[in-house]
């Protein structure tokens, strides 16, 4: 009875070894049979900046080609790499027990393009983070020029966050310039807006908004808009 009590314990502590050790050359962190089988990115259909053949193509240039062999590879190290790209928000990278890599790809949004005196541009995302333009992809968002530097940059990015949130605006204001700390929002069509200081510009935009929905804005009298002074709006023919 002993003698087959110990056998038992035996071979199941041999079977667990050998499970161990097949496990160990199946699932490996830096395993050289890793396949990138699917790259899942948000939004792909209405932006162009990251694409599955440029994730590849980055990788190739970045993690994969500081390496020979795949087995010097992590995951993480992937994921590291990713997520230094400019138009890339978060990347999760996982993979199965037959080496099969899946990577989740959530991309930034660029909301504006910056343009300054040396014609040096960037965009930035909806939370003020500079992204750099692409060679490949121009995105269509309202254009800054002037001197922003001149501005609080956290009240700027909420003008323009509320520029695009707003249907209205975000139809008709195509461009803002800065100088000396004062904006003036310039439209497709129609006259150019004289918004001045950032302070007040939610009282400025309900300003402007009761304009836009006024008769004045069809029969294009006006050049200039100002709305710099408390509870008037001043037109410039």
């Amino acid at each position: 009875m002993n003698f087959m009590y110990n056998f038992i314990r035996f071979s199941c502590g041999v079977i667990l070894i050998i499970l161990m050790i097949i496990i160990s050359l199946y699932w490996n962190p830096y395993s050289s049979n890793y396949i990138i089988s699917e790259v899942n990115i948000e939004n792909l259909e209405v932006q162009k900046f990251v694409t599955e053949k440029k994730v590849f193509h980055y990788l190739d240039s970045t993690v994969f080609q500081r390496s020979l062999h795949m087995d010097s590879i992590c995951l993480n190290d992937i994921e590291f790499s990713l997520d230094q790209n400019d138009y890339i928000h978060k990347s999760q990278v996982s993979s199965d027990f037959f080496g099969n890599v899946e990577i989740d790809i959530t991309v930034r949004k660029p909301v504006a393009r910056f343009i300054d005196s040396m014609s040096i541009g960037f965009y930035i995302d909806s939370c003020g983070d500079i992204m750099s333009l692409s060679n490949d992809y121009t995105s269509r968002v309202i254009l800054i020029s002037g001197d922003f530097n001149s501005v609080n940059w956290d009240d700027l990015v909420n003008v323009i966050n509320y520029i695009n949130n707003e249907n209205i605006f975000f139809k008709n204001i195509s461009h803002i310039q800065i100088e000396s700390s004062k904006l003036s929002l310039i439209g497709r069509v129609g006259p150019v807006i004289e918004f001045g200081m950032i302070d007040g510009y939610k009282q400025k935009f309900e300003k402007l908004f009761k304009f836009y929905k006024s008769k004045h804005t069809r029969n294009g009298l006006y050049s200039i808009i100002n709305l710099e002074f408390n509870n008037q709006i001043i037109c410039k023919k």
